[in-house]
Parts: structure tokens; sequence; C-alpha cells
């Protein structure tokens, strides 16, 4: 299941249920958990070990971020600082963090096989490739 935002009655009533959550950090979080480790601990304490008994599988930080559009810069360093309290909340293995990425990112995107990026959008997917390439040497290394 997939919420945008930590509604407090979605997530209460998720409580009774082993559903696999991903849960958003809302795109207007984006600047301030970016620029404050500070607000991305306060933001994971609040939307998920507040609720200790749901059971979160991703955080998706915002949402459909357009490249182009003021939030972009504060994409990868607003995941870094989410990871970063996910890892400190002790809850690293269990919660994955990743973005949702804005549909026109992709040049090509049939057949699946042949699908690939353009590379217009290369300075704002290079550091979230780096950062979700950095998170599977951290949790499978070699």
């Amino acid at each position: 299941m997939r919420l945008y935002d930590p509604n407090p009655q979605a997530l209460q009533a998720l409580r009774r249920f082993n559903i696999e959550l991903m849960l958003n950090v809302p795109n207007e979080g984006l600047k301030d958990i970016s620029s404050s480790q500070a607000s991305a601990d306060s933001w994971i304490q609040s939307s998920v070990i507040t609720y200790g008994n749901v059971n979160f599988k991703y955080i998706e930080v915002g949402n459909k971020i357009d490249p182009k559009g003021p939030l972009a810069p504060f994409v990868a360093s607003a995941m870094e600082n989410i990871q970063k309290a996910v890892s400190a909340a002790g809850l690293a293995t269990q919660i994955k963090v990743s973005a949702a990425v804005y549909n026109a990112i992709l040049k090509e995107s049939y057949p699946p096989s042949k699908a690939f990026f353009n590379p217009e959008y290369r300075q704002f997917l290079d550091p979230i490739i780096a950062f979700l390439v950095a998170m599977l040497k951290y949790k499978c290394p070699s």
C-alpha cells in the first residue's frame, strides 16, 4: 500500500494489519529535510517510529519531482538525510529509501528492455543513482 503523506488516521488504522507500506515524504517537506538532519530525524520519529507496529517497507522521498523544478536540487540530500534517520532508528534492514521520479525522465520507455534516461536530466539523476548504488553496496557487500 502507498500513502502519499503520513496521515495519522490511516497509519493508526494500519496498525491492525500486516500490510507492507510505502510512505512518501511530501514534496513540501523536501527542502527542510534536505538541509537539516534534525528535521529528517523528527520526520522519521513522528511519521514512522510513532507507528512502530505498522509494516513500513519503503520511504519514498518526494513524489514525481520535476527535474527542472524548484524542488529538484533537494531530492538526493533529502534521501541521504532520511536514510541516516532510518539507520539511526535501527530500521535500515527493514525500510528502504527511494524516490519517485517524473515520468518524462525516460527518453524511451518501451519496450522496457530498450528504456533509457533522458541525458538532459543527468544533473538531477546522477546524485539519486549514486545514493541508490551506495545503498546496494552497503546492504550487499561483495
